[in-house]
């Protein structure tokens, strides 16, 4: 897995309500937030990161490439997106560089930096 490669830790979180509780829990480096949650919307949990820890690193993935989803989520507090489909190694990237800046397979990673 690309995340574990980079010398990082994933947590990953089933489901939207979850997420601010395994943030909390598990101190991540960023947060890969999948666009295919079973219970609350995309943005819904990006505010709810952002309202707990405004300084985390949120990167959104989408399947859609509609620029007004786009918006949406950077106006929220994303630091960037991409769009599927996408390879682990971008992921891991992005994740590093808006970590910088200011694996998937689950619907929200929380990546612990595990160096």
């Amino acid at each position: 897995m690309a995340v574990t490669e980079a010398g990082r830790r994933p947590c990953p979180v089933a489901d939207g309500h979850s997420a601010p509780r395994a943030a909390r829990g598990c101190a991540p480096h960023a947060v890969v937030l999948d666009g295919t949650l079973p219970d609350l919307d995309q943005i819904q949990v990006l505010r709810r990161l952002r309202y707990e820890n405004p300084r985390l690193p949120v990167l959104m993935l989408t399947a859609r490439d509609a620029p007004e989803r786009r918006l949406d989520g950077l106006s929220a507090g994303a630091g960037d997106h991409v769009t599927k489909p996408f390879s682990p190694e971008e992921v891991v990237l992005e994740s590093d560089l808006i970590h910088t800046v200011r694996g998937v397979g689950y619907a929200i990673r929380l990546v612990e930096d595990g160096r």
